[in-house]
């Protein structure tokens, strides 16, 4: 600035040499073309920092495009394999064997072919035992210790002859005992009371 009006004040006093005052026009030449220089510079380097930030901006939105797209496709990838697995465990309490399906080579895989191998060894035992149950015409019953009811299977119902009626509205702690020898009564409520 003290330079511009220095400069100014050479050209238009009329006290200085022609010499100088044409000299200062020529300084003032060449700073204005360093001005103007240095605008074209400021707008290129604008120019190019808003295309650089406008690229970068578009890199960003892409990669998180496909970090959304990819979290998606593994989100659905590992829920589908959890929930076949959440499946497999109801028709399993329900007493079906299912068989699930496996694909890929991961975690979910390896635990649905774990689960594959134990729904068919208990499927085995359930057989097994079943057949041993036959054999021996024996029955299963479960007793509920927190309210003395009882559930039992139908051989067990159609060893003590348990008629329709009963087997609708469910066994009682009271109908077993009133079946069971009174000699073992005393033994067998020790055993359930410890």
């Amino acid at each position: 600035q003290t330079l511009l009006a220095l400069l100014n004040t050479l050209q238009h006093n009329s006290e200085t040499p022609l010499k100088h005052r044409q000299m200062a026009i020529s300084v003032q030449s060449v700073i204005d073309a360093i001005s103007h220089m240095q605008l074209e510079q400021s707008s290129l380097l604008r120019n190019h920092v808003q295309t650089s930030t406008y690229i970068l901006t578009s890199i960003v939105a892409f990669a998180l495009i496909l970090l959304i797209l990819g979290l998606a496709w593994l989100g659905h990838y590992l829920v589908k394999g959890l929930n076949q697995l959440h499946e497999g465990v109801q028709q399993v309490q329900a007493g079906n064997w299912p068989q699930i399906i496996t694909i890929g080579h991961d975690e979910i895989c390896d635990i649905s072919q774990s689960f594959n191998h134990m729904v068919k060894q208990l499927q085995n035992k359930t057989e097994q035992l079943n057949l041993a149950l036959d054999i021996a015409q024996m029955g299963i019953w479960e007793l509920k210790i927190s309210d003395y009811s009882l559930i039992w299977d139908e051989r067990l119902m159609e060893i003590y002859t348990v008629p329709i009626h009963i087997r609708e509205q469910g066994i009682t702690y009271d109908f077993w005992r009133n079946r069971c020898h009174p000699n073992d009564v005393e033994s067998v409520e020790q055993l359930l009371e410890s």
